[in-house]
């Protein structure tokens, strides 16, 4: 086979092996290495057979970079080359696009991609400020991460950043000056700490800049009615470009400084622009180049004929306001018609740019196209009396005498018909009253008056006739001295119908949905009504003026349902108008059946029909309509503009063109509450944001809703709502956003949230992208310790529970168990507490959820009290800030890596290095707290009252095996609490600095002004420190995560970059140091499960006890490590548990020693093989024997165990699962041990 190479410039050369070798070896420049051919010819040896006949140059650095990838797991140098060559490969691509830092942030910023401001400083001394070397601290899973998840990139998807301009972008968005941004840059570049995900997503770039959006005033059809874009919230529905109503499900505005669109649509409002719009919003357009017309041609000859196919002839045409000679066009214009064909035109539509859209196109108008079945009113729905009662087709009100003394019924009221059909005759009574109609009030009654000029006759004889037919009830007329005829339907019950199905006063009337989407025969008679009491006849047609803008609106919506193509427009304001003035134009050529229904003044429509007009300006095709586009001129904007998501159908109504969309705390007992909250979500996790949630208040199960007679769902069904949104948003577009919902275990559905994770059952009922957490009081852990029951409420009948806490929850919870066996209340259970608590850890063993927070810790700990009690914690439970309705908590977070801060001997922490390094991050987090996007108001809130930030810290473990300590020891826990203590005492001094230079938290001041002063020195944060998990940057650091130990000494893991085999580089170096690490080696430690603690050749060799694995720790000493932490962590320390599965039976004593040793939270709990990282195992071939490094033989004994594993599994899971299981063909690994055992990717 002769191998070739494509160069990058497009020739081709033969394929030199010698070449490919001298590349590598460049890898090796700087290295002490005392036999370099050996790796040189690993890794060609590795290579060799992977080229194919024909490579490209890009194929082949990829070749080389996966080979080295291959044999990272034998040596830790392997590591460092792959860094090497992943470098070598970005900036190669790079280079050939961008020669320099500054020309990177320049390009970054014209490309809407950074922020403005960051060329506001001095990029020559910034890019000075660069160190290349750095980029090799970085190891290869780390480099790999960033490459894929966080480095920027263009429009096409290339990368824009390095690694250094990315740490110096980041710096840039944070810092406030130079020297500021240079000491950021030092920091996160060292990697000796880094800031969490959101901040290294977001920092310095223009979030969301691809979304296209609209400014402020643009009008939105939505089922209420008309509403300008920035007023539309989550739950408005909307018109869609189909015709459908859909749910907003996410809104979304950014600050916009270039050309907006404006688009001009013929009939559209006139002289002025229709809509304008961001230059890359789409509109639902038919390409002129689509729109043929196929014309049949007749011959036009003086004298001409005035009929169907001859047409009159003018000698001049104006155009363009220019007299036009039409000899020469004269056939094409005038002597030839459009015939329709049967070419399926639709499938030329298609979504275009604002900026692409050309005159001539047609644009898609929508309207509403589906029909309600609703046939009629039932009257007492809209009426708000009491005593009424239906009863022969009538409304009566019943008299109230105990004594039976009076007649059943009040005489003294007009009886009025109870049902109301929404028919032809209904809708042309609504529609004379919305033109000439009011509800006149007066006293305790209501009436309802139409006023009709004196020559009406026939239609004032209409309104009588139809008030007899709908309601029962004649009418009063009286003429007037100013010629005009009043109408009075004195009817309180029908005056307060009509009231309240559209509404009263000329400028507040609209139609409900009922109406907007009834039949179309009926909506004929809304039209003929509106139109004789309000419209004028004119040449070609009607016109209709209203100064209500929303009816406008829902009229010209209608005449397109019936049939017709009208025409709107402003209308010219004069000096005596108080209101703004619109008007629907309907034509003889497009509307001629229902202008003959409305029959008013045709003696003044002179014009004859033509179709040519229709055609050439708007035309209908199946049931979609278009309009032309007049013109398209573009307008620098600087300002706010809008735009949100519309769920299951991509696209609304903007100023009735179709246009698309974006792509896009605390819940109180209310629809409204859960569909903001939802909204909150949506927008939190978009911009990278883990979120947590509590739904405690919403009612249980069963609890009357007395607004609407009926019984409430629960919260379980809502809480499916946030798992769909989270399952759907992805985090700042890198990776999957998370949630965790909270409820307080006395709430009476907690037995259904225990059972959201659940892999069976109802599906609507669990919540597989979703968190749980439980939110415990100290009361019920009482009761689980000492045996008593637990008592199950209502939060409809005992909403004071929600938000008690220590004593006060004691004594409020024990009054509510007091109700409760009274009878006082009707909603409530006893359960037996150890029961519940024993299926609590089953549930947490199996899914591992719910979590376990303590609610009383983090409210004993609560550092502004005053401002709201602590409701719930976040994702990963290291956050603690008071929290309500109107307040969501939100922390600033960063972690500082302690592995970077030892002394150059590595005995201790060079803890002046720490403090420097803590100093750093308050200044750099408070900074960010006024440069962040805050995506909701209550977000915006709370961080602005008491300006949260949290420092956590990651590679504790990794510090604990340069020092020496064994994780699993007393002297690890006092190792614990004195960098705990010593980060507290740093972080709060620098806090109080700050206060001092740029003021306290503002809460903080506003309790002063109150006088009641918080007991401690002002500082510029409430709370500053929390442990996050650091899943992520752990990664880009190359440490341990958080305060954990290492999960296993060699264990393969999957990310979003793809799945890397992870190998405790620490054990690594000491065995080499000691000339033991070796392929044997590396082979026991696998065969061990990424122990060494069993491997009698490593005795006396290396202090095993600092390469325990996570199982292997006991996890009541996780537990003291965690509390250590927690005795000076003002936040939380988010701790998951690791139990192996002989310990299982010890849980209930694990959890309850957490709660005794004061921890505000607890994350997951890994058992035994539960946990997602599977250990790097050997691979074995289908007949069992060994394969590569190999296993052995699976021993009889272990196949009989599998295959009685099998069996109880197939009892309790069914025979489709566990086949499914066994097959691989699962998105995760199970977390029930009986098919954790079976699946093939765990084992």
């Amino acid at each position: 086979m002769q191998r070739v190479v494509i160069k990058r410039d497009g020739s081709v050369e033969k394929f030199q092996m010698k070449k490919l070798i001298n590349a590598i070896f460049s890898l090796l420049e700087g290295l002490d290495l005392e036999d370099d051919y050996e790796t040189v010819f690993k890794i060609a040896k590795e290579l060799d057979l992977k080229i194919p006949e024909r490579v490209t140059t890009e194929e082949l650095d990829l070749l080389v970079l996966k080979a080295i990838e291959q044999l990272i797991p034998t040596h830790y140098l392997y590591d460092t080359l792959a860094v090497r060559q992943l470098l070598k490969i970005i900036n190669k691509d790079i280079d050939r696009r961008l020669k320099s830092f500054r020309e990177a942030i320049e390009f970054g910023v014209k490309e809407g991609l950074y922020k403005e401001e960051l060329l506001n400083f001095d990029l020559d001394k910034l890019a000075n400020s660069l160190d290349y070397s750095r980029d090799l601290l970085l190891d290869y899973f780390g480099l790999t991460t960033l490459r894929d998840r966080y480095f920027t990139r263009d429009r096409e998807g290339r990368l824009i950043e390095k690694p250094q301009w990315f740490f110096m972008r980041v710096a840039m968005g944070i810092g406030n000056n130079e020297d500021e941004v240079i000491k950021i840059y030092n920091k996160i570049s060292k990697l000796e700490y880094l800031h969490s995900t959101p901040t290294l997503y977001n920092s310095g770039t223009v979030v969301n800049q691809y979304s296209s959006c609209f400014p402020a005033g643009t009008p939105v059809i939505t089922k209420e009615g008309l509403k300008n874009i920035e007023d539309i919230q989550i739950g408005d529905v909307v018109l869609t470009a189909e015709g459908n109503y859909k749910v907003v499900s996410g809104l979304f505005k950014r600050i916009y400084k270039r050309n907006l669109y404006k688009i001009k649509v013929w009939g559209l409002w006139g002289s002025e622009e229709t809509v304008k719009a961001t230059d890359d919003h789409k509109f639902l357009v038919l390409p002129k180049e689509s729109v043929e017309c196929i014309r049949k041609f007749y011959k036009v000859c003086p004298p001409y004929q005035n009929t169907d196919k001859y047409y009159p002839v003018k000698s001049v045409l104006k155009r363009n306001r220019k007299k036009i000679d039409l000899k020469h066009i004269l056939k094409r214009e005038y002597a030839s018609t459009c015939v329709k064909t049967e070419v399926n035109i639709l499938e030329s539509l298609r979504w275009v740019e604002a900026k692409d859209i050309k005159e001539w196109d047609y644009i898609v108008v929508p309207y509403p196209k589906e029909t309600n079945d609703i046939k009629e009113f039932c009257v007492l729905d809209y009426i708000e009396q009491p005593n009424l009662i239906e009863k022969d087709g009538y409304i009566y009100k019943k008299n109230v005498d105990k004594q039976n003394r009076t007649h059943e019924f009040n005489r003294q009221i007009n009886k009025i018909k109870s049902r109301v059909k929404l028919d032809y005759d209904f809708m042309r009574f609504l529609g004379y009253y919305l033109a000439e109609g009011y509800i006149n009030k007066f006293e305790n009654r209501k009436a309802l008056v139409l006023t009709f000029g004196k020559k009406e006759k026939e239609f004032i004889e209409d309104v009588v006739n139809l008030c007899i037919k709908l309601f029962g009830i004649k009418p009063s007329v009286k003429e007037n001295k100013d010629n005009s005829v009043r109408i009075t339907l004195n009817s309180t019950y029908t005056a307060q119908f009509i009231e309240n199905l559209v509404g009263t006063e000329f400028n507040k009337k609209k139609l409900p949905y009922e109406v907007l989407t009834a039949d179309i025969e009926a909506q004929k008679g809304l039209i003929v009504g509106l139109f004789r009491g309000d419209g004028t006849a004119v040449s070609d047609g009607y016109k209709l003026t209203l100064s209500n803008k929303t009816l406008i609106y829902q009229i010209f919506q209608i005449l397109l349902r019936i049939g017709s193509l009208p025409r709107i427009s402003k209308v010219k304001k004069n000096h005596l108008a108080t209101e703004e003035h619109y008007s629907v134009h309907i034509s003889i050529n497009d509307s001629d059946e229902i202008i003959r229904l409305i029959n008013k003044d045709l003696h003044k429509i002179t014009a004859k029909p033509s179709n040519k007009k229709i055609d050439a300006y708007r035309f209908r095709y199946g049931d979609y309509v278009f309009y032309k586009v007049d013109k398209v001129e573009k307008e620098y904007f600087e300002g706010i503009v809008y735009d949100f998501e519309v769920k299951g159908d991509h696209s609304f109504s903007a100023n009735l063109l179709a246009a698309h969309n974006c792509y896009v705390n605390v819940i109180e007992d209310s629809l409204e509450s859960i569909m903001d909250k939802a909204k909150e979500t949506a927008f939190l996790a978009k911009y990278a944001g883990g979120v947590g949630t509590d739904i405690t208040r919403l009612r249980a199960t069963g609890s009357p809703i007395k607004s609407l007679n009926a019984k409430s769902s629960g919260p379980i069904p809502f809480i499916k709502i946030f798992d769909t949104i989270v399952n759907a948003i992805q985090q700042g577009g890198r990776r999957r956003s998370s949630q965790v919902m909270y409820m307080q275990p006395w709430h009476l559905d907690i037995e259904q949230f225990l059972d959201l994770k659940e892999t069976t059952g109802n599906p609507y009922l669990r919540t597989p992208s979703l968190n749980t957490a439980l939110w415990m009081p100290d009361e019920l852990m009482r009761r689980i310790k000492e045996g008593e029951p637990i008592y199950l409420f209502d939060p409809a009948e005992c909403p004071e529970l929600v938000e008690s806490w220590g004593e006060d929850f004691t004594q409020k919870y024990n009054e509510c168990i007091s109700k409760a066996e009274t009878g006082k209340l009707k909603r409530w259970r006893k359960i037996d507490s150890r029961d519940f608590y024993k299926k609590y850890l089953f549930k947490l063993a199996k899914t591992g959820h719910p979590w376990l927070c303590f609610k009383d810790r983090h409210n004993e700990y609560n550092p502004c009290p005053e401002y709201s009690v602590i409701n719930s914690s976040n994702l990963c439970v290291e956050i603690s800030i008071p929290n309500s309705v109107d307040s969501t908590a939100v922390c600033t977070l960063a972690s500082v890596n302690l592995s970077k801060h030892l002394n150059e001997d590595k005995t201790d922490i060079d803890w002046d290095k720490l403090k420097d390094t803590l100093e750093t991050m308050v200044l750099a987090l408070d900074n960010i707290l006024d440069k962040n996007f805050y995506p909701s108001k209550e977000s915006k809130k709370n961080t602005m009252d008491l300006r949260p930030i949290g420092i956590g810290l990651m590679g504790f473990a990794e510090t604990l095996i340069e020092l020496g300590i064994p994780y699993d020891s007393d002297e690890a826990v006092k190792f614990a609490e004195k960098v705990a203590k010593f980060m507290r005492e740093i972080t709060y001094k620098k806090s109080e600095e700050l206060a001092k230079e740029r003021g306290a938290f503002p809460h903080y001041i506003e309790m002063e002004e109150k006088g009641k002063p918080y007991p401690y020195p002002p500082r510029r944060n409430a709370v500053l420190m929390a442990i996050a998990p650091t899943a992520s940057i752990s990664i880009i650091a190359g440490t341990t995560q958080s305060i954990d130990s290492y999960f296993s000494n060699i264990y393969s893991r999957d990310t979003l970059s793809g799945k890397f085999i992870v190998v405790n580089k620490q054990l690594m170096k000491k065995l080499e140091e000691k000339d033991m690490w070796n392929e044997e080696i590396a082979k026991k430690i696998k065969s061990n499960n990424g122990s060494v603690q069993h491997i009698d050749e490593l005795d006396g060799i290396i202090d095993k006890r600092l390469f325990k694995t996570a199982y292997e720790i006991s996890p009541y000493r996780q537990i003291d490590i965690a509390a250590a932490f927690q005795k000076y962590i003002d936040q939380s320390v988010s701790k998951s548990l690791y139990i192996e599965e002989d310990l299982r039976g010890k849980m209930e004593d694990i959890y309850l020693y957490a709660w005794e040793k004061r921890l505000k939270s607890t994350y997951y709990c890994f058992i035994d093989k539960t946990v997602k990282g599977e250990k790097y195992t050997e691979k074995v071939n289908k007949r069992g024997n060994r394969r590569g490094l190999g296993g052995l033989r699976r021993s009889k004994q272990k196949t009989e165990n599998l295959e009685e594993i099998e069996r109880m599994a197939r009892e309790k899971y069914g025979d489709e699962i566990v086949d499914k299981v066994k097959s691989g063909d699962i998105e995760g690994c199970p977390t029930d041990p009986l098919l954790n055992k079976i699946c093939p990717s765990c084992e």
